[in-house]
């Protein structure tokens, strides 16, 4: 994989592809910089290179995925022009925001650009091409710049235009993130010190379980709770309560070997209804759950057993919460796990985007040896699968 030592930089125009997701909150504050700040020393490696910056990026977050929002409504909560005041406050050079991408105008203001000049694109968000994978619109793109670098991780796995498009029309390379990224995440596939222990929560089932077999591979125990969990306790008919069903995830799950002695999943739950704003909560185990319940965080045994598990690691991968923690009443799970871990003497990866935001709810953070901002991608280069957005930079 090509990276920034590779590319001749030296006052080109450079377009930086990044991943400004989960900045915002749903109205519109820009509420977490972290991933802003984890851009930074590619930023002023290009200034030191006097290399002219176009900085493209998308940004959505969790609050609004419940419904599809018009392009007012993306430009009004995923306020770029924020996001330049605080890249310009970062480095102390000013950035401009073009509430553009396309335009004739924006072509004559990027040929006028000087060296060390910062711009900041529109949204890419707000162009359908981009997750359409359109080829013409990179083509477009790819007018603006002389050579591209990818920092957008945590979206290297999809099929997007200036993912999988976009690097094959200019000189490209990985940027210092995304190369940090899979330079520890390598701690995790190649030689780890041990034992290595791989938790897995969280929500996003088809990722979750496609890793499943890999990861109980190569850790010497994998602990499972969140959603995964009560989908293959339900899936195995262990619990009765209420849980998503797929014929094709139930199929997959089917072939978990649950006798598997490095594999553990929760003995007891927190419980609820599925309308948990009355005060109906209770510990069950894992075999009393009623059909009309559901499970939204790990009980206290099997925080017990997670946690006498992890004091033994050495190294430890981490991708998703144990339960609802956005809801204090089903936070304990994620909160006492993300203790153990933090403390821990061993060396820790976090990744995912319940995970991280739990560490910053948390403030433990600085407690985690690297934070990944990829979730689907960290999951499949740990899994060993082949990830076009690396794949195109080789």
């Amino acid at each position: 994989m090509k990276t920034l030592k590779d590319l001749n930089l030296k006052t080109k125009r450079v377009i930086l592809r990044c991943d400004f997701d989960d900045v915002f909150d749903g109205r519109g504050n820009l509420v977490d910089d972290f991933k802003i700040k984890k851009i930074i020393p590619t930023i002023q490696y290009l200034l030191f290179q006097n290399a002219r910056i176009i900085i493209i990026a998308h940004g959505k977050n969790v609050f609004n995925e419940h419904r599809i929002l018009t392009k007012k409504e993306i430009s009004n909560i995923f306020n770029f022009q924020k996001i330049a005041e605080n890249i310009s406050k970062e480095i102390d050079r000013p950035v401009k925001f073009y509430k553009d991408l396309l335009s004739e105008n924006l072509k004559k203001t990027v040929q006028a650009m000087q060296p060390k000049d910062v711009i900041l694109l529109e949204n890419l968000s707000l162009y359908p091409q981009e997750v359409e994978n359109s080829l013409p619109f990179a083509q477009q793109i790819s007018l603006l710049g002389e050579a591209y670098i990818n920092e957008a991780f945590s979206i290297a796995c999809y099929q997007y235009a200036t993912i999988t498009h976009l690097p094959l029309l200019l000189p490209s390379c990985a940027g210092l993130l995304f190369e940090q990224e899979l330079l520890e995440l390598s701690k995790i596939t190649l030689n780890p010190q041990r034992p290595l222990i791989s938790v897995l929560g969280g929500s996003n089932l088809t990722a979750r379980i496609g890793i499943i077999e890999r990861l109980s591979s190569i850790a010497d125990h994998l602990l499972i709770g969140g959603e995964i969990a009560n989908f293959i306790l339900s899936a195995k008919g262990i619990t009765i309560g209420k849980s998503f069903r797929d014929p094709f995830l139930d199929a997959v799950a089917s072939k978990i070997d649950l006798t598997n002695q490095k594999i553990h999943l929760p003995v007891d739950s927190i419980v609820s209804l599925s309308t948990i704003d009355n005060d109906y909560m209770h510990i069950s185990a894992i075999g009393a759950i009623r059909k009309e319940e559901q499970c939204y965080d790990i009980g206290p045994e099997s925080v017990l057993l997670f946690s006498e598990i992890l004091k033994t690691a050495q190294t430890i991968f981490w991708s998703g919460s144990m339960g609802m923690f956005e809801n204090d009443r089903f936070a304990n799970g994620t909160r006492e796990i993300a203790k153990v871990i933090a403390h821990s003497n061993g060396y820790k990866i976090a990744s995912g985007r319940s995970t991280i935001a739990f560490l910053k709810l948390a403030d433990l953070r600085d407690k985690i040896s690297f934070v990944s901002l990829g979730e689907l991608s960290a999951m499949k280069f740990v899994a060993g699968e082949s990830i076009v957005g690396i794949d195109v930079l080789d």
